[in-house]
């Protein structure tokens, strides 16, 4: 590598191309960690490619030099020679390179941001000679992230398939016969990749989305209407004039439409291949806390409305614009469409059930000699596309967690069956030169065989147990305790999420888990002959204290099959993780973390640009609030800091109007998470002063003091 030269001005002594030679940084597979909302910096090297190996701010820093040469592209004629004619020059290239993008869609009207899109390394590329066009282009990676939920089962929405050796996630190639291109479109090659795909959806982002979708139509709508009010109290020309111009306008349009039918050209492919695609759908249920989100929205309307009223009081007695009209007919909207979208959401939620890992799939395509519009081309790969997907409905419902997901158990016994008879097969080949591969294949097949079906049936058992457990949640008519159960299992798989990650033995978990569940259910039963007589009372006094006994009488005895049936449930969990743990075929890879965190907004609805010191600290004031009925958006930031302190620990200071705290933060290498600790909280009030100083400690070092006073009055 030394006899290349670096200056690319120029070539060495020995003729050799010249040479970009540098010493890039590597980072360790197990330290390469994706950690939620680091926008992908604990997947990469910090550094960048130096002169030298002792450049590095860290010495012992595993390093790799590397010399990238640049040739001449002898394809398209770019070295002069005797055998490359006048048409095969490089007469045009251009080559863009996007490293990252970020798309956010913001809902200001409830305060939150419901999605983030996010790609990286897209790469676009175009080289023009007089007899082609080449033009390709690919995206390394991409995902949608949903952002409107703190608490989440699914924080990425749609994302490629985690793999250990992924590729581009789309690729896109087109070659160009310019030649031919004269009354038509004439392409040699078009051909289009998109790797495995993941999509995941939750059923309160659903709902969060929807009313998002309805309060835009809304707003159309009223625009629309304002606008056409105003066009007909305005008008000023007479029906004839009136029903002249419509003419006219239509006579145009007729006549554009057709000019513009006249000269559009039609595309002739010659090949066009469309590579084999692979999705796999899973829908997840929410937990009742969930949906706090669609009582805020129904507030917010409240609270516009209230605000419209209290303005409009105060206006002068004269003629409103169309922007007036429109603001005070949209934010005067009745309760009664958000009450309705609210019993909506819960008649769907009641019929519809999860979903796990539906296998879509489009097979490979080649289609040759493709004469057709650009229009009735699209419209023929809808319908085909449409069609291979409505004739996989059965794999869709064959994957309903309501009766225990029997494609997973099919999917899990093909897998182990093909690796039980492939992997000896490959081993074969090498039996004269090592004959005991032969028998590790064999192993190796049998216990992918061994895993797979352990898994698939263990799973689908477990799936029966939570089907069980739900259905006698619904049967003991407490809506209550549904509640309380619901928030218990989503909080309890995020724990069980998180101490697999810590390295949790899996045998410790599947023991504590069932134990919770059942003193759950038991704990409840017994409890709730008294609570549900006294709490019907309460409410609605001799009528809810009847009701309250009956329900308390049922729960005694469905409460504890139910707490019975989750510990099932999670026992046939844990035994399906150890049973897939086992296979030394498929690589431990971790799954695909959130990219972004979310936007903050401030005081008066502002959003603030985003910040990544600000968002992390609004996930830890959520994670750590003032008492547990702070909702989301409450509790504002004025200041937020981060300290960098060394060794994966960082202290950030967060300024609310309510408290001054410090968490402190620490990136766990290799595991992929953070662990937090509240480290020190002042908390505002009435009578409350707050003094604050600087002082300085050692030579080159300053310390903040922050002192709380209570004044009393005399």
């Amino acid at each position: 590598m030394e006899d290349y030269e670096e200056d690319v001005n120029s070539l060495n002594s020995k003729g050799l191309p010249p040479a970009y030679v540098r010493w890039f940084p590597l980072m360790s597979p197990s330290e390469a960690v994706p950690i939620e909302g680091d926008m992908g910096k604990s997947t990469r090297p910090l550094e960048s490619e130096q002169h030298n190996d002792s450049m590095f701010k860290e010495y012992f820093a595993p390093c790799i030099k590397l010399a990238l040469m640049f040739q001449p592209n002898k394809m398209d004629g770019d070295n002069a020679g005797a055998a490359v004619t006048s048409g095969t020059y490089t007469k045009q290239y251009a080559y863009v390179r996007l490293d990252q993008i970020s798309a956010a869609l913001i809902d200001s009207s409830r305060i939150m941001e419901l999605l983030s899109f996010s790609s990286r390394g897209a790469d676009l590329r175009m080289s023009k000679t007089k007899q082609k066009t080449r033009f390709s282009f690919a995206v390394g990676h991409l995902q949608l992230d949903q952002q409107s939920l703190v608490t989440t089962k699914v924080p990425v929405i749609l994302a490629p398939t985690p793999v250990k050796l992924p590729l581009p996630t789309v690729q896109f190639m087109a070659w160009k016969d310019n030649i031919r291109s004269i009354n038509m479109e004439s392409y040699d090659y078009v051909a289009v990749h998109v790797q495995e795909m993941d999509l995941k959806l939750e059923e309160s982002w659903l709902f969060d989305a929807w009313e998002f979708y309805l309060e835009v139509m809304k707003r159309r709508e009223a625009r629309n209407s304002v606008w056409q009010q105003n066009n007909k109290t305005n008008s000023s020309t007479t029906i004839f004039e009136t029903d002249q111009i419509s003419n006219s306008v239509q006579k145009a349009a007729t006549f554009l439409k057709e000019d513009k039918k006249s000269k559009r050209k039609k595309i002739y492919v010659r090949e066009l291949l469309l590579g084999f695609m692979k999705i796999n759908l899973s829908y997840f249920k929410s937990s009742k806390s969930s949906w706090g989100n669609l009582e805020q929205s129904e507030e917010a309307l409240v609270d516009a409305g209230h605000q419209a009223m209290m303005s409009s009081s105060s206006m002068l007695s004269v003629q409103q614009s169309d922007a007036d009209e429109y603001r005070q007919w949209s934010e005067n909207m009745s309760d009664n469409d958000g009450d309705e979208g609210s019993n909506y959401a819960h008649l769907i939620s009641a019929v519809f059930p999860s979903i796990s890992e539906a296998p879509i799939r489009f097979q490979e395509r080649v289609i040759t000699h493709v004469y057709e519009s650009e229009g009735d081309i699209w419209r023929s790969l809808k319908s085909f596309y449409s069609a291979e997907a409505l004739r996989q409905i059965y794999k869709i419902v064959g994957s309903l967690d309501f009766y225990g997901n029997p494609t997973m158990v099919l999917t899990s016994f093909r897998t182990g069956l093909r690796d039980f008879f492939l992997q000896p097969s490959r081993e074969f080949k090498h039996i004269t030169k090592n004959p005991s591969r032969v028998g590790v294949g064999v192993l190796k097949g049998t216990l992918s065989l061994f895993s797979n079906s352990a898994s698939g049936v263990f799973g689908f058992l477990s799936n029966w147990g939570a089907t069980l457990g739900h259905t006698a949640t619904m049967l003991t008519l407490d809506e209550h305790f549904q509640r309380l159960h619901s928030e218990q299992k989503a909080a309890q798989q995020r724990h069980y999420d998180r101490w697999k990650k810590k390295g949790f033995g899996r045998v410790t978990l599947m023991v504590t888990r069932p134990v919770h569940d059942i003193v759950f259910g038991f704990g409840l039963g017994v409890t709730g002959v008294i609570t549900e007589p006294y709490r019907g009372a309460k409410e609605d006094g001799l009528v809810g204290f009847g009701k309250g006994t009956a329900i308390g009488t049922i729960g005694v005895v469905v409460k504890p099959f139910v707490g019975l049936s989750d510990a099932f449930a999670h026992i046939m969990e844990s035994i399906h993780d150890i049973a897939k743990s086992v296979n030394l075929l498929e690589a431990n890879i971790k799954p695909i973390e959130k990219y972004r965190l979310p936007y903050v907004f401030t005081t008066k609805r502002m959003l603030l640009p985003f910040n990544q010191v600000n968002s992390r600290s609004a996930q830890l004031l959520l994670a750590h609030p003032l008492d547990k009925k702070t909702r989301k958006g409450e509790e504002v930031i004025v200041a937020s800091e981060a300290l960098h302190m060394g060794n994966g620990i960082d202290h950030y200071i967060v300024v609310t109007p309510m408290r001054v705290v410090v968490f402190r933060l620490k990136i766990v290498d290799g595991q992929g998470f953070i662990t937090v600790n509240l480290v020190w909280e002042l908390r505002f009030g009435k009578g409350i002063r707050v003094a604050s100083s600087v002082g300085q400690r050692g030579h080159n070092g300053s310390i903040l003091y922050v002192s709380r006073y209570t004044s009393h009055k005399r």
